[in-house]
């Protein structure tokens, strides 16, 4: 009995998936970046993104009503020059990842070409995705974060490797680093897994807590700050 429940803690032998189609990937990335670099320097400045820009001229560990790394983000456009469009060509920028990072995650699916086509399209014309990433904003990288949580999931259920859960910590912590929201749901699924662990018998290791510890040392910094102030 124990031998068996030594073997079903082993990683399963992960199941063939489809090539990604890169010159697909390549033009639809394309479309979205040529899109909002067209507008890039219209409409003039979005007041956060001037209230950013401040930011990224006082870098500090965290703010009072944000996470620090879109700080970060508004350092590097001044860096650039500070002008309008190259504030939103950073957010197109991390648009266009979102679009790369839904095609990765359908074949992930086992989706093939026409699943990655599917998926990319509907990235590039959601709504809501074309209205976040005209603004440099921390909204525009949100989702990148919980697409990397999403692909270790998944990568999880398919191959039943444990140390995928460091990359889930590695995700959400910088995650919270982006925008504080991440800090109510990335506790659900670790919990699940935990549970289900259990269920099936499993004994849980260091390494099944490494997710837990790599997300709350990314977020150690901001931790401390607010400890003091």
């Amino acid at each position: 009995m124990k031998q068996t429940a030594d073997r079903s803690n082993l990683p399963r032998e992960p199941s063939a998936l489809p090539p990604l189609d890169l010159r697909l990937l390549a033009l639809i990335v394309g479309v979205k970046l040529v899109l909002h670099l067209a507008t890039a320097g219209r409409y003039g400045y979005f007041r956060d993104e001037l209230y950013f820009l401040d930011l990224g001229r006082h870098l500090d560990w965290g703010y009072v009503d944000c996470a620090p790394m879109v700080a970060l983000y508004a350092k590097l456009a001044l860096l650039l020059g500070g002008s309008l469009p190259v504030l939103r060509t950073i957010a197109a920028i991390a648009g266009a990842a979102k679009v790369a990072v839904t095609m990765v995650l359908a074949r992930e699916l086992g989706g093939r070409r026409y699943a990655q086509l599917l998926a990319g399209l509907c990235a590039l014309l959601a709504p809501i995705f074309l209205a976040a990433d005209t603004l440099m904003t921390m909204n525009g990288f949100e989702p990148l974060f919980w697409m990397g949580c999403v692909w270790a999931l998944i990568r999880i259920v398919r191959t039943g490797d444990s140390r995928y859960w460091i990359a889930f910590g590695v995700f959400a912590g910088l995650g919270l680093e982006n925008k504080h929201s991440m800090e109510r749901r990335t506790p659900v699924a670790q919990g699940r897994d935990r549970r289900l662990r259990r269920r099936r018998g499993g004994s849980l290791r260091p390494r099944d807590s490494a997710d837990s510890a790599a997300g709350k040392t990314a977020r150690l910094p901001e931790a401390a700050r607010r400890g003091a102030s």
